[in-house]
Parts: structure tokens; C-alpha cells; sequence
């Protein structure tokens, strides 16, 4: 009998000893991760000195450290502002002006403005994760438009967007349909001034653009749905009355959206500005632009497609679900149970475009129905200005042969319109598609991006010469 309580009493000791250390252990573990992550602070309140500085100088002399650097600034102060400049001045550089009837931009100074769209208080600074911005004190779209003098006279649908919290979410769009726009303006819209409708989209890391938004189109996400058509519908039948005299279209965001809207006479758009994803304070060159203190010269990097869904890649597109992979179990399925389809190899963008174009106007063998203008709406490289360029005395040399060839392109542009600009000169070459190319099935575009472009800065009426040198493309 003592035998067995000995043993019990043996065994509850035991017991207690691992239950105590088990906690002692989460203890230690758990406040061991609290002050790592508040090391500088517990150090701070202690008083205690985590590192110290040993000199190797000689006595008596002053300790020299070797400086790969000098920074032009004189403060952080003065550094943030010069990093906020960049931003504006890039942003500035890289719009692009999609549209422009009637020369309807820039708005004249101190004019009426209404602002229109859930983006214009929530813009799209960044994209996810990685690419994500802090926001903390960017401006809104109303901030810039009344910064460079603009009478902003919808404030009280402005006011509704921001006192409901309407904004994009991670399923969805998030517009508002026209009868909500016109049931909270207070009448302010319609005095006879330009309308910007801002349209948002935004993608990225952790949160790839789906075709599963909740409110999109045919869920198409890069496509305008029909709450943000019928704002389109009812600013149209606004401006046919007179009540408005113009309509901009902002596209604010990374990703290119189908663009056959900007087309459509059903809402008759007059301008429209792509500016990408903004940064903290590029939006101030999106004022910039509106205003014409600021000439825009971006050029597309991407080929725009009237409708998304006619680029060939999107036969393609989705998440596919290996056959039989309901039969394993995996911790987390979704990764390892899914693939996509790459087929397209170099023909995407205007690789694909430009070389299907070509095959059909030559009367290429199986080249099927292809009308370029009904497809593309915007070509790889495409961006207006407020003024009007002319190119002329084109020369091409060649030096050296073989691998070692180069080519010199040299053209004269001038400045034919009011304004002053900037102009980014493009070089594309045509490489033939040769017998040898079709026995081999060769994959090669007819027109490729040849040389590297930059911008000229030119006054009105003012000839420049422009020269790019490039190594053979063979």
C-alpha cells in the first residue's frame, strides 16, 4: 500500500514539474520574442549600452573614417523633399495622354471642376504587398485640383464618398451607380464645368488581379462594370444638355483596363490621362498635367486592347487544377494543386499585334480574320502631347559586320505646335521572316523596340538633332 502511493505520488510530481517547465519554457520563449522586437526601447528606459566604439587613432589625433559618399543634402529634412520632388517630377514625365478632342486639356486656370468616382478620395498610390505605399499624408484628388487653383463644386458627393467609407476592397470595385452620384451632389453638379471621372484599379503582390471581383463586369476586373458605365451614361446626357462642358477620364491604376469605352459614342468621352499608380506625392503632377504646367510625354509601355479579353493570352489565363489532385493531402492545397499555361512564347503585347497585322495585309497562309483597329486601342509606345512634333532628315548608318555591326539612327524634331514639350523619339526595325525562318518554324516578330529612347526638351518652333546608336539585333 505505501508502495503504490509512493508511485502516485511519484508520477503527480512528475506532472507538475513538466506542466511547470512547459510554462516557464512559454514564458521565457514568448518574452524573449517581446524584447528582441523592443530591444531599442527596453534599452532606452534601462539605460543600457548595447555597443561601444573602440578608436585606433594615435593619441592626441582625431578618428578619420573612410567616406565612399558625400550626400548633397545637408538634412534628412531636405532629403525627404528632394525624394518627393523625384516622385512628382517622374510621375509628371510618365503620364500619358490617351485622348484629347477638342484640345479639351488643359483645363483653363481657376476654372469649375467636378470630380467624380470613389477613387478621386481614395487614389491608387501603390500597388500590394512589396509595391504597397504608405499613404500616411498623400494627397487626394480633391487636394491637388483645388492646390493649383481649381473651383472643386461638387464637395458634397465628395463628402458622401469619404462619410460612407466608399472605396475599392479587396473583392470589389466599389463604385456607386449614377442615381447615387446625382442623389448626393446637393444639385452642385451641372454648373456648365469639366467633369473628371477617376476610374481605380489596383493589383499586386498577395493580391493578383482575379477574374472573381464581386461587382466586375463578366468578372472582368480590367474592365469598366455597369455602375461605372451608367456614371459614363448620365455625364453624356449631362454635356448633350449643357450642363457640363466636358468629360475626363483618369485611369488610375498599374494595370492596363479595356479601353473600348474611351470609343464609344454612347458616353462620348473628350480626354483621358493614364497615370498609372501614383507614389506618395506624384499625384501633385497629375494637377500638373490637368493645369498645362506640365506638357505630358509618357508613351505606353504595354499594347492597350479594346477589350482584354481579345488578347490571346487570356486563352490561357486562370488557375488550373492538376486531374486528380483531390486524391493527395496537402497542408496547403491551393499552391501546390494549381497551375498556369504559358504558351504564348515571345508573341504578347505588340509582338503579337504588329506581326498578326503584317500576316494578314501580306496574305499570309493561315492567318486567319484579324482587323487591328477593332482589336487594339492604344499601341505599344502611343502618348499625345499639347503641342505637335514633326520628324524629318532620317538617316541610318551601319559600322562594322557581323556581330560587331551597329547601326546610327539620326532624325531632326521639331516643334511645329504652341506649347512646350518633351518628345521621346522610338527606333523599331523590321527583321524579314525568311525561308529558312518558316522551314524551322521560327518564332521571330516583325517589328521589334530597337533602340532606347529618351526625351528631348523643345521649345516651340525649335529644331533638334537626335542620335541613338544601337548593336545589331541580328
Amino acid at each position: 500500500m505505501k508502495t503504490s502511493s509512493k508511485a502516485s505520488t511519484g508520477r503527480t510530481l512528475k506532472k507538475v514539474f513538466l506542466n511547470i517547465s512547459l510554462i516557464l519554457f512559454a514564458i521565457i520563449f514568448t518574452g524573449n520574442v517581446i524584447a528582441g522586437e523592443n530591444a531599442g526601447q527596453i534599452n532606452q528606459v534601462l539605460g543600457t549600452v548595447t555597443s561601444k566604439t573602440i578608436s585606433t587613432a594615435p593619441a592626441g589625433t582625431e578618428e578619420t573614417y573612410a567616406r565612399y559618399f558625400d550626400s548633397r543634402f545637408s538634412s534628412i529634412a531636405e532629403l525627404k523633399a528632394a525624394g518627393e520632388a523625384k516622385v512628382r517630377e517622374v510621375e509628371g514625365e510618365g503620364i500619358v495622354l490617351l485622348k484629347n478632342e477638342g484640345n479639351v486639356l488643359p483645363l483653363a486656370s481657376g476654372s469649375k471642376v467636378s470630380l467624380v468616382g470613389v477613387t478621386v478620395m481614395d487614389p491608387v498610390y501603390g500597388g500590394t504587398g512589396s509595391g504597397a505605399v504608405d499613404a500616411d499624408g498623400a494627397p487626394n484628388y480633391y487636394d491637388v485640383l483645388t492646390g493649383v487653383g481649381y473651383d472643386v463644386v461638387d464637395k458634397p458627393l465628395l463628402d458622401y464618398y469619404v462619410e460612407n467609407e466608399l472605396k475599392r476592397n479587396a473583392h470589389e470595385i466599389g463604385e456607386v451607380r449614377w442615381k447615387k452620384v446625382t442623389k448626393n451632389t446637393d444639385d452642385t453638379l451641372g454648373q456648365g464645368e469639366d467633369v473628371i471621372f477617376v476610374v481605380g484599379r489596383v493589383g499586386g503582390e498577395g493580391d493578383d488581379v482575379t477574374a472573381e471581383k464581386e461587382d466586375a463586369l463578366d468578372g472582368d476586373y480590367l474592365t469598366l462594370n455597369e455602375d461605372e458605365l451608367s456614371i459614363l451614361e448620365g455625364l453624356k446626357e449631362l454635356k448633350d444638355d449643357g450642363d457640363i462642358r466636358s468629360i475626363t477620364v483618369i485611369i488610375n491604376s498599374a494595370n492596363p483596363i479595356s479601353t473600348g469605352f474611351l470609343f464609344d459614342s454612347d458616353y462620348d468621352v473628350d480626354a483621358a490621362l493614364w497615370v498609372g499608380s501614383v507614389g506618395q506625392t506624384g499625384l501633385y503632377a497629375v494637377g500638373d498635367v490637368l493645369s498645362g504646367a506640365v506638357n505630358p510625354s509618357g508613351s505606353l509601355p504595354d499594347t492597350w486592347w479594346m477589350d482584354n479579353q481579345l488578347d490571346p493570352v487570356m486563352n490561357n489565363f486562370g488557375a488550373y487544377v492538376y486531374e486528380g489532385a483531390d486524391q493527395y493531402n496537402f497542408a496547403s492545397a491551393a499552391p501546390y494543386t494549381r497551375y498556369v499555361v504559358y504558351q504564348e512564347g515571345i508573341y504578347v503585347g505588340y509582338k503579337y499585334a504588329e506581326t498578326r497585322y503584317e500576316d494578314v495585309v501580306m496574305g499570309t497562309p493561315n492567318a486567319g480574320a484579324f482587323n487591328y483597329a477593332s482589336v487594339v486601342s492604344y499601341p505599344f509606345g502611343y502618348g499625345l502631347s499639347y503641342t505637335d512634333y514633326a520628324f524629318s532628315d532620317m538617316q541610318v548608318e551601319k559600322t562594322g559586320e557581323g556581330q560587331d555591326a551597329a547601326y546610327s539612327v539620326k532624325v531632326t524634331v521639331t516643334n511645329t505646335g504652341s506649347a512646350t514639350g518633351k518628345k521621346t523619339v522610338q527606333v523599331y526595325a523590321q527583321k524579314p521572316y525568311t525561308d529558312y525562318d518558316r522551314e524551322t518554324r521560327s518564332r521571330s516578330p516583325q517589328w521589334s523596340w530597337w533602340a532606347m529612347p529618351r526625351q528631348v526638351f523643345w521649345i516651340p518652333a525649335h529644331r533638334r538633332p537626335w542620335k541613338s546608336v544601337s548593336p545589331s539585333t541580328s
